[in-house]
């Protein structure tokens, strides 16, 4: 993974030096919490990490990190979605029109 005298870790590292604080920032303001911003930013840059060499080749790092930053958010606030408890004696109404059995998916592989 760091091959080629670790150019991929320098090429990370350059990239994080650069929006680390611009990520820290953003993910405060989104999530309210110093510590879930801390952790975010951490899995942050374990998924850049992972990328490896196609890191480098990156138009635009920053772009990339925040589309994932974004996302990273995303998921943390379904985890933080508090879930119903529902009743054990919960029974469907049946559905009025129940689905035909001749479907067929819309769209199909060439």
């Amino acid at each position: 993974m760091f091959g080629h005298g670790g150019t991929v870790l320098n090429c990370l590292l350059t990239a994080w030096d650069a929006h680390e604080a611009e990520l820290r920032g953003y993910l405060i303001g989104q999530v309210r919490d110093r510590n879930a911003a801390e952790d975010l930013l951490q899995d942050l840059f374990i998924k850049a990490l992972a990328q490896g060499s196609r890191f480098c080749s990156l138009d635009d790092p920053r772009a990339w990190l925040f589309r994932v930053v974004r996302n990273l958010c995303t998921d943390y606030r379904r985890r933080q979605k508090p879930l119903a408890e529902l009743p054990d004696d919960l029974v469907a109404d049946p559905p009025a029109n129940p689905p035909s059995t001749s479907w067929r998916p819309a769209c199909r592989a060439p």
